[in-house]
């Protein structure tokens, strides 16, 4: 991305195309690593965290963009919403698409002018705020990310300036997305997935307060910070050796095995303390936020294509998935199965420090120790591996072999 034309959306010539999805053409050349980091978000992060946002939306109108999940009897929510009124209040309904939330989030902004944005939520709910205001920033993206969604999903680029940033304001409701930090957002539709890349994604302001996810059970808590390992790990695996990166990534993975499995000894019916949720939002936020991806391919977690097409094709949630990838990944680097795209045993033992089969074995037992519910995939191995290839054209797995990605699918769902 760092080759791309990143002027203002508004400053570029109409006819400017920002990657292969979008104009058609032929795949873009791989890649440049990050070579500058920006992160514009201001974070609070501390119990009562979400006062600061109320205090930032003082005096001015707000739109609010929410779900119905159990986290909205809350205390600590009701607390915010009091605090901010809002003008209206726009909220996920059961299975709706996402585009539609998104249309419906547009529409209200529409209704009031100047109103300020507030998203409280899971990630698909800070995704669909994020990305109404994206659309509503160019219309040039109002009308490319359906199609591309319609098209066949994969990526859509949006470069814009590096300190760019969304207007809306986010209180995540989970842990693991870092949705309320991230550059990137999901859309989901007709089968397909789009993942939305645009620095113009961050938000504006963050509250990461652990009185909000209070109420999530044990198993939403430790199921969090699946995602994040792999967002740590993956990348540096899979990338070439960078001092500070993989130290960073190492402190991380380590930091999250630990919140792991001091959450796998929590009495029965407790749930981690204050202290122990805003660790894991920290975390979870400091993959995005820290020099981490700095020197390696914006595309590098060799993981994440995988994993999309597989939720696609399954209806798992990511941390499933995940959970069934990562330690099959880890098998068929110490197996020769997977060649370099994928990463290598000197990089896991830089890492993770232990040979892949060790590493392996250790994160089906951490996984285990987490308490998620089973989860097993039936999939048509063919048309998945099909699927994830198209992945290819837009800068992931460089290299990688249909066999060797046939190979993965076949055993995180075997």
């Amino acid at each position: 991305m760092a080759k791309q034309d990143v002027r203002p959306a508004r400053d570029r010539p109409p006819g400017v195309q920002v990657d292969a999805m979008t104009s058609g053409g032929p795949p873009p050349p791989r890649p440049a690593p990050v070579n500058s980091w920006s992160c514009p978000t201001t974070i609070y992060a501390e119990r009562g965290a979400r006062r600061h946002i109320a205090a930032l939306l003082a005096g001015s109108p707000v739109l609010l963009v929410t779900d119905t999940a159990p986290w909205a009897a809350s205390g600590a929510v009701s607390d915010l919403i009091e605090k901010v009124r809002p003008v209206e209040t726009v909220a996920r309904e059961t299975a709706e698409p996402d585009l539609d939330l998104v249309a419906r989030v547009r529409a209200a902004v529409r209704r009031h002018p100047g109103v300020a944005r507030l998203a409280v939520g899971g990630g698909s709910v800070l995704d669909a705020a994020r990305i109404a205001a994206l659309m509503d920033s160019d219309p040039r993206v109002a009308a490319a990310i359906p199609a591309a969604l319609a098209r066949d999903g994969g990526v859509f680029l949006w470069p814009v300036a590096r300190d760019a940033g969304s207007p809306v304001l986010c209180v995540p409701s989970t842990l693991g997305t870092a949705a309320e930090v991230s550059p990137v957002a999901m859309v989901r539709g007709g089968g397909r997935t789009l993942l939305c890349v645009s620095p113009a994604l961050r938000s504006r302001a963050a509250a990461l307060d652990p009185d909000v996810t209070a109420t999530l059970p044990l198993d939403t808590l430790v199921a969090g910070l699946v995602e994040p390992m792999s967002r740590a790990m993956v990348p540096a695996v899979a990338g070439v050796p960078l001092t500070l990166s993989d130290r960073l990534a190492s402190a991380l993975v380590e930091t999250l095995v630990d919140l792991g499995e001091s959450a796998a000894a929590t009495p029965p019916g407790a749930v981690p303390d204050a202290e122990w949720r805003l660790a894991a939002a920290l975390a979870s936020a400091a993959t995005h936020t820290t020099f981490l991806a700095l020197g390696r391919s914006p595309f590098g977690h060799a993981l994440w294509p995988v994993a999309t097409e597989l939720m696609t094709a399954t209806g798992l949630t990511k941390p499933a998935v995940l959970g069934l990838l990562l330690p099959a990944w880890l098998d068929g680097i110490a197996a020769g199965a997977l060649g370099p795209s994928f990463g290598t045993a000197d990089r896991v033992k830089t890492i993770l420090g232990e040979d892949p089969s060790a590493a392996a074995a250790r994160q089906r037992c951490w996984l285990a120790g987490l308490h998620p519910a089973e989860a097993t995939m039936t999939v048509d191995v063919a048309a998945v591996t099909a699927r994830v290839a198209k992945w290819q054209a837009w800068g992931f797995l460089p290299g990688a072999t249909p066999a060797e990605i046939g190979w993965l699918v076949g055993a995180a769902a075997g």
